[in-house]
């Protein structure tokens, strides 16, 4: 928690106190009243505004040198706004100037919505600078700009500086309006729908695909009406049998199921479990028949080892034996 030193109207900017808002004001009573201690939830709940607004408030009075930190004499930029924006055309602008026009409800709900879009409770410094760069110096709408970010949010894409980036490219090619941009993503939607599923399937997030990449990946989903399952499936396997993604290795597989008339995942794999058993049992038929090996009977020189055994009981014990039968010696 950062502590503030409100400094007394004499030493201060008085201009401040009759440019500030009504809601810079109420900012400004709440820090007061809590003794100089910024607790951006505590002082939004008594001021009743969001976090977004709290720190915006907070910016201007410290830009107006009404509040100073405790650990520092003077401090006309914050910490946050020393951070630098690189958006080409898209320049830095001052901590106070900023300040200034997040006053603007438009812009202030704006940065509220991109937060809520991006899952967070409040956007950053660096966060909030671009949003209101985008609103302010590339003149997009408020309308605009929630419609690409709702667009890029979508596709697991929208941080503030995609945005920025975004925003910049579409302005340089015209696509300047509401109507332009809607045009524009439904174009897109249509010629890349294939491309966004095929990049979520196997796991690619960092790259666009190259043109003959894309030329597959229209050829499976086009051409053959492949279901993502199909391709799945087809990736799956291919990284099993070629330890990475390959393309050709997929498409040789694809283009295979087609020919056998393959529509859904259910036909693939009819395919693959017929030409297992199909190779299993040619392997059988190609294997010689099994010959049974001859057991040789053990020997001890030229003699068979049972008959050795029997000629040798009955010369130790063959007398014995006939006495006992009741014959003469």
């Amino acid at each position: 928690m950062i502590e503030y030193s409100v400094l007394p109207l004499s030493l201060t900017k008085k201009e401040a106190y009759t440019e500030a808002s009504r809601e810079e004001l109420m900012v400004l009573l709440a820090l007061i009243e809590s003794g100089g201690k910024r607790d951006e939830d505590e002082i939004a709940e008594a001021a009743k505004i969001s976090r977004t607004r709290v720190r915006s408030a907070i910016v201007f009075w410290e830009e107006a040198e009404v509040i100073l930190k405790k650990d520092s004499e003077k401090s006309s930029v914050t910490e946050e706004f020393e951070e630098k924006i690189i958006l080409g055309k898209i320049t830095e602008r001052g901590a106070e100037e900023v300040a200034g026009e997040i006053r603007d409800c438009d812009l202030a709900d704006l940065i509220s919505e991109c937060a809520a879009m991006m899952q967070k409770p409040a956007l950053s410094t660096e966060e909030t600078k671009i949003i209101t760069a985008i609103y302010t110096q590339l003149a997009l709408g408020v309308e605009y700009i929630i419609t690409l970010a709702a667009y890029m949010s979508d596709k697991g894409k929208l941080t503030a500086q995609r945005l920025g980036a975004e925003a910049e490219r579409l302005v340089k090619r015209g696509i300047d309006c509401v109507e332009e941009l809607e045009k524009y993503i439904s174009a897109k939607e249509n010629e890349s729908g294939a491309e966004w599923e095929f990049k979520r399937i196997c796991g690619i997030y960092n790259r666009n695909l190259s043109k003959r990449e894309t030329e597959l990946v229209n050829k499976w989903y086009y051409t053959f009406a492949f279901s993502d399952e199909v391709i799945g499936e087809a990736y799956d396997i291919t990284v099993v049998n070629t330890g990475k993604l390959s393309l050709p290795y997929m498409d040789k597989l694809l283009t295979h199921w087609h020919s056998e008339g393959c529509l859904s995942l259910e036909d693939c794999k009819r395919v693959i479990e017929r030409e297992k058993a199909e190779k299993e049992a040619e392997k059988s038929a190609q294997k010689p028949p099994s010959i049974p090996r001859k057991r040789n009977t053990p020997r001890y020189g030229d003699f068979d080892a049972n008959d050795a055994f029997a000629k040798a009981l009955l010369r130790s014990y063959g007398d014995e034996g006939d006495k006992g039968d009741g014959s003469q010696p």
